[in-house]
């Protein structure tokens, strides 16, 4: 007779089994919950994975505004945008480019894309050349 069919075998499975979802509800529990927690549009990644550029953006308040989904929020989302045509509220046309997005984020009411209200803040003095860089290269891998 194999001793899972007798009541007291039962017993230990069940036990056993319920021990182990008692330990991963808990190791969830403690841990946050499985993740870092990201404002809307952010790319829920933990921070020891997170790419620079995004660490800069989260940590800056960017995804408040900016989606990684292509989600429209208060401004532009990122994803696809580099290299791309956009129409500024004045008609011209641009490229997201390096420039474009250095410009943007020293300067943000010089070319305000159409459909959106300039209510970005300068990040002049915040952010160094070198945190600039890091999230250009992150929205270049946003294609």
């Amino acid at each position: 007779m194999d001793w899972s069919d007798l009541p007291i075998g039962r017993l230990i499975i069940a036990f056993l089994l319920a021990a182990v979802i008692a330990t991963f509800a808990l190791a969830f529990a403690i841990s946050g919950g499985g993740g870092t927690s990201a404002p809307s549009g952010a790319p829920a990644t933990p921070a020891t994975l997170e790419p620079p550029g995004a660490r800069i953006a989260r940590t800056q308040g960017c995804f408040t505004c900016h989606s990684t989904t292509g989600e429209r929020i208060v401004g532009p989302s990122w994803k696809g945008i580099f290299g791309q045509q956009v129409t500024l509220s004045d008609g011209s046309t641009v490229t997201v480019d390096e420039a474009y997005i250095r410009e943007s984020v020293l300067n943000p009411t010089a070319k305000v894309v159409e459909g959106f209200t300039p209510v970005m803040p300068s990040f002049q003095g915040i952010l160094s050349d070198q945190d600039i860089t890091a999230i250009i290269d992150y929205i270049k891998s946003l294609q």
